[in-house]
């Protein structure tokens, strides 16, 4: 189920990753690979490979130097802030890079400033740099991209203006002076990018979706438009900005409710997307509550059958739950109690998703993630508001979505609560766990099983923390405070002027 959300949120804000931090790294990028294109011109990967690695870290140190507070989010932060803290610049003149070829290597009092052999570039942007067209597929060296690669790798040179020379020959001897380090965070750091420029004029356009593939950059804009929206309505309804947090503006795309519950509207299909996200992530967290009861229960029971396990642990909760009627029915009634608080629900089922206690009867949380699964049948089971179909969109053609659960759950419709749980327990916590932890057995040789069935038996199980996907808003967040649309959750001229331009249709 969580590689549904995955599949989802993806299509939401293509290009970001949750490990893409900060909005001018692309233009560095750009630069990185067309000066390496240019002026060492081999397809040799290990040449390249100290080329990135020493670039990544003189900017992660030299933007550290210039301004350590709007240096987050760069590959080599720890670092530099290690040599900071035990003062081992102190004395040095010159600052030998080369030590920073190769992985997790050590040398006198200066770790490394990554351990990924490609460095940041080759751990988590080169794959978003191709997928929005920045970069041209390659089989050894990257390669910089006609038209917008070229273009921005332009921009970036002449906005660092000559400290990109004194950058450059630092990268290729491998040598930096201590002294030059804060020029060089000041012309080259995340935070640095000029307004205006064609530089920011290029990166405002990655967020807008210029150029990119059809309907590939207009989701980004959308999800873009979104947050800003999210950020203005935060202020007008009397929010403190530094009080946003991600799980708010969940709710907001959810719900159409802000942290007061005063309403959020926004037009276009985006937010329908990303209610059919938030959809698929609460049951998967309801299940994954249900899935940590039933393993609880078979310790405790000395090996169950399947059935059995499914049928006492179902029948336990329909009991504790006060169900004495249909699925359907006592759905419909938990619909019309907890439809716009199916957050409170998973709050409350998050104590089964931890390591629940040795004990008789049901942890805490287990009748909520019961009474969330209902909810979330009663709202969406008849195809409400497209989220079903978005959902089927992205579910990889396997019955591992919110969608595939309700169906389970309207074919058994009209049975006892308990016989229908006891459906979906049997084929969607049993059946597919084993199919798929037994397909990452054989294609990746990870053990991924919490339980094995012996005999007919479910023996060996265990139960485990479960989290939330991150869809990236914290990373878009930080993008767009970097193309100088918001400052601390506050919009900006230019960010209310993005609002007024580029609404979803």
């Amino acid at each position: 189920m969580q590689a549904t959300s995955v599949r989802i949120y993806r299509t939401l804000v293509p290009g970001l990753t949750n490990v893409t931090n900060r909005l001018r790294y692309y233009s560095f990028y750009c630069w990185t690979v067309a000066t390496f294109n240019r002026e060492v011109h081999n397809n040799d990967t290990a040449h390249w490979r100290r080329f990135i690695r020493r670039a990544e870290a003189l900017l992660a140190l030299a933007s550290y130097r210039h301004d350590r507070d709007r240096s987050g989010g760069m590959a080599g932060r720890e670092w530099a802030e290690r040599l900071d803290r035990e003062r081992l610049l102190d004395g040095i003149s010159v600052l030998d890079l080369s030590i920073q070829d190769a992985a997790a290597t050590r040398a006198r009092s200066l770790d490394s400033y990554l351990g990924a052999i490609g460095g940041n570039f080759g751990q988590f942007y080169i794959a978003s740099m191709l997928e929005v067209g920045l970069l041209s597929p390659s089989k050894g060296v990257p390669l910089i991209a006609d038209g917008p690669g070229r273009a921005m790798a332009a921009a970036y040179r002449q906005a660092v203006g000559p400290m990109g020379d004194v950058a450059l020959k630092a990268i290729l001897t491998g040598e930096v002076a201590v002294a030059d380090l804060e020029a060089i965070g000041e012309a080259m750091g995340p935070h640095c990018i000029q307004l205006p420029s064609e530089e920011m004029n290029l990166l405002r356009g990655f967020i807008r979706g210029d150029g990119g593939r059809p309907g590939v950059g207009g989701a980004r804009r959308s999800s873009a438009w979104l947050l800003l929206h999210y950020m203005r309505r935060l202020r007008e309804v009397g929010g403190d900005p530094k009080k946003h947090k991600d799980d708010h503006v969940r709710e907001a795309f959810y719900n159409g409710l802000m942290p007061g519950k005063e309403p959020f509207e926004a037009p276009g299909e985006t937010v329908k997307v990303w209610r059919a996200y938030q959809a698929n992530e609460l049951c998967h967290a309801a299940l994954a509550a249900i899935f940590n009861v039933m393993l609880n229960h078979a310790e405790r029971a000395d090996g169950p059958a399947p059935d059995v396990l499914c049928a006492e642990v179902s029948g336990r909760l329909a009991e504790a739950a006060g169900a004495t009627t249909s699925w359907a029915d006592w759905a419909e009634a938990c619909g019309e109690r907890f439809t716009q608080k199916e957050a409170e629900l998973e709050d409350a089922a998050r104590r089964c998703l931890v390591k629940l206690p040795e004990q008789e009867g049901l942890p805490e949380g287990a009748v909520e993630a019961l009474q969330l699964l209902g909810t979330l049948w009663a709202r969406w089971a008849a195809r409400q508001d497209g989220v079903l179909a978005v959902v089927d969109r992205h579910a990889g053609g396997g019955a591992r979505s919110l969608s595939a659960v309700l169906r389970t759950l309207n074919d058994h419709r009209d049975q006892p609560l308990a016989e229908a749980l006891a459906s979906v327990m049997r084929l969607h916590l049993i059946r597919q766990h084993l199919e798929i932890a037994g397909h990452k057995l054989l294609a990746n040789s990870l053990d991924t099983f919490h339980f094995t069935l012996e005999d007919g038996r479910v023996c060996e199980s265990y139960t485990r923390a479960f989290f939330n996907t991150a869809p990236r808003l914290t990373n878009l967040s930080r993008f767009l405070e970097d193309a100088r649309y918001h400052e601390g959750n506050q919009l900006t001229a230019d960010g209310h002027a993005f609002l007024d331009s580029h609404a979803p249709d």
